[in-house]
């Protein structure tokens, strides 16, 4: 049965899933909110596991902090180490590959084929500086 056809209820959620955030030293990751507002929707539904007895913030939580590496089955709940790692991945710029050896990275297209021989090339240079560097400082 698809998530959809999860019954309808209204329920007050996000105060309670801040509350207990506060109370164990966790953050809500506001990325996931939506799955709050599903939750509020849905009779206090978990998200990601709504079939099932859970109702946001549940039991397991602390369960799965420890076995989702800092937070929560949804993500909702997480500890602030774990936010700041998240949040550094999300900042990251992306490429997106357009076609063939044509990647576009912050609105910039770059050849691929034309990177890998700069990268080379500096690679090989640096190797060189190495292998002087180890000459100058034997003799």
């Amino acid at each position: 049965m698809p998530r959809e056809d999860a019954p309808l209820e209204k329920v007050e959620r996000e105060s309670k899933v801040r509350a207990y955030a506060k109370e164990h030293g966790l953050v809500v990751d506001e990325h996931y909110l939506f799955k709050i507002r599903w939750s509020e929707e849905h009779g206090g539904r978990c998200f990601c596991d709504w079939d099932s007895d859970r109702r946001c913030p549940c039991s397991r939580v602390q369960d799965d902090l420890i076995r989702f590496n800092g937070n929560c089955m949804c993500s909702v709940l997480i500890t602030p180490q774990k936010l700041k790692q998240k949040q550094k991945q999300r900042n990251r710029p992306t490429w997106i590959r357009i076609a063939g050896n044509i990647a576009m990275k912050n609105n910039i297209i770059y050849d691929l084929d034309e990177l890998k021989q700069k990268k080379r090339k500096i690679t090989k240079n640096k190797e060189k500086e190495a292998k002087q560097l180890l000459k100058k400082l034997l003799s």
